[in-house]
């Protein structure tokens, strides 16, 4: 088997056990996940799937708790140090379903009210802290994770104007979101 072949079978195997954690973790049930059953009203449905600061927000069956938002210009490790403008948001992640969860960075957009989004900066992460980081990260039931969540965002953005949109799944079939005004 030539070579090409070979990468070309573990592609599609690659996409196949993607889609299927998809699959795995998009199959939350909708009761009691803060969505609106039969007969709810938009208006029912938009209260239940936001959120602030410290609240704890359910969507489909994973839990988001934002408890620290703070912005920098400089991101420094052992690496070395990088100049920007990063918004970092300090989020925890419960699994409250019967099956481990993958969780994953695109699982959470950073939203301007004029529908303006931002998505994390998984390439600088390594300046805050690459472990703490939810890439394709595993969280068993009943257990949490927390991590941050770097986005790169332009110089003068004021946060109480921001919101953390988080999602369940990676086809974000359930969606809610985090007001970060302070």
């Amino acid at each position: 088997m030539n070579i090409s072949r070979k990468i070309a079978i573990c592609l599609i195997a690659l996409f196949f056990i993607v889609i299927g954690a998809a699959c795995a973790s998009g199959s939350e049930s909708g009761d009691g996940d803060g969505t609106a059953g039969e007969g709810a009203t938009t208006a029912e449905t938009a209260e239940a799937t936001k959120a602030s600061i410290g609240d704890p927000l359910k969507v489909g069956d994973l839990v988001f708790i934002v408890s620290e938002v703070k912005t920098a210009k400089k991101l420094s490790s052992v690496l070395g140090s990088k100049d920007g403008n990063w918004l970092i948001a300090t989020v925890t992640v419960k699994n409250e379903s019967k099956e481990a969860v993958t969780l994953n960075t695109s699982f959470f957009k950073l939203c301007e009210s004029d529908g303006t989004t931002y998505e994390t900066d998984g390439d600088n992460l390594m300046y805050v802290d690459s472990g703490q980081s939810f890439f394709l990260e595993k969280i068993n039931p009943k257990l949490d994770k927390t991590g941050y969540l770097l986005f790169a965002i332009p110089e003068g953005l004021e946060t109480n104007d921001l919101v953390l949109q988080v999602q369940t799944g990676f086809f974000g079939t359930q969606t809610g979101e985090i007001s970060l005004k302070q």
